[in-house]
């Protein structure tokens, strides 16, 4: 579905579109109608789309113009989830999402401000990072403003202690090495960094590895929703807290992205209130990100 020019060229009477409310909405648009197109030649053809309901997206659109019978499937209702599941999610989601996951409500989660559940006085810390300590560092790139976040682990807890503005790539090697000299760095950057050269022959990602950081670094970004959903887990449950003395644009970019147009507002110019939030947050979704729990199968027995 990522590439809708490519579902040519077959004809069924029955097809099942899973996840379609995962896309864009105008991206599900165009897939749905390809898909249509490989259904209308055969009498009685059947599509169903299956989804968790993202928001107010194209499953909602569908359902409200008429143009599928909506069933709402409760995670309650399924008797082959024991308890313990629907207890960790429980555990991990905040309230809207368990809305919308565990009971199949269409919720609004993409209007206001974006991290929701961050709170300034509820969430800081004094913590600062130690001489030798183990930091983790978000990092978002940008043309003449890069941002970093950088964390510290304490009881398994990430606590965003300082943050750090860089002109390109080879300043941010040469401010981390003059402020933590002797801390060992792990870097968790924009993977986007892959393909942005600072010089002709390496990437950003590469430079920084060349620098002796261990980078993590997937092929390609995830979702930006599920890094939003992230942070706004950690922050419901009190598990990610902020030196808001010492991260004070990072305090400032947390309470004032909002929404805009059903995205999380962007912001032209470097080191602005989306790259201190997207430098972090691609930190805590690969670490704490969220993940639904294991499902223990059950024996069947047909008689």
């Amino acid at each position: 579905m990522d590439n809708p020019e490519t579902i040519i060229g077959y004809e069924v009477a029955y097809s099942l579109i899973d996840e379609a409310d995962t896309l864009q909405t105008d991206k599900m648009e165009k897939v749905y109608n390809k898909i249509l197109g490989r259904n209308r030649s055969i009498p009685n053809a059947i599509v169903d789309a299956v989804s968790t309901p993202e928001g107010f997206k194209w499953l909602y659109n569908q359902a409200q113009a008429g143009h599928f019978k909506v069933i709402k499937a409760r995670s309650y209702d399924n008797k082959f989830l024991s308890e313990d599941y629907i207890q960790q999610l429980r555990e991990q989601y905040p309230p809207n999402l368990l809305k919308a996951y565990l009971e199949g409500e269409f919720v609004n989660l993409t209007s206001g401000t974006v991290y929701s559940y961050f709170k300034r006085e509820k969430h800081h810390s004094d913590v600062i990072q130690n001489e030798r300590e183990h930091l983790f560092i978000g990092q978002d790139f940008n043309i003449g403003g890069c941002v970093s976040i950088i964390h510290v682990l304490r009881d398994g807890k990430p606590i965003a202690v300082d943050e750090i503005i860089s002109k390109d790539t080879y300043s941010i090697i040469d401010n981390i090495n003059e402020k933590y000299p002797r801390n060992v760095i792990t870097i968790y950057p924009d993977a986007s960094g892959n393909a942005n050269k600072t010089n002709a022959s390496r990437s950003d990602i590469q430079l920084l590895k060349d620098a002796g950081f261990r980078v993590i670094a997937p092929s390609k970004n995830g979702r930006v929703v599920d890094r939003v959903n992230a942070m706004n887990a950690m922050f419901n449950t009190d598990s990610y807290l902020i030196n808001t003395n010492r991260c004070k644009e990072y305090t400032k970019a947390l309470e004032q992205q909002a929404y805009k147009n059903g995205e999380p507002e962007k912001f032209g110019g470097a080191a602005t209130i989306d790259d201190f939030n997207d430098a972090s947050g691609y930190y805590i979704v690969r670490e704490f990100g969220l993940n639904k729990p294991s499902i223990t199968q059950n024996k069947l027995s047909f008689a």
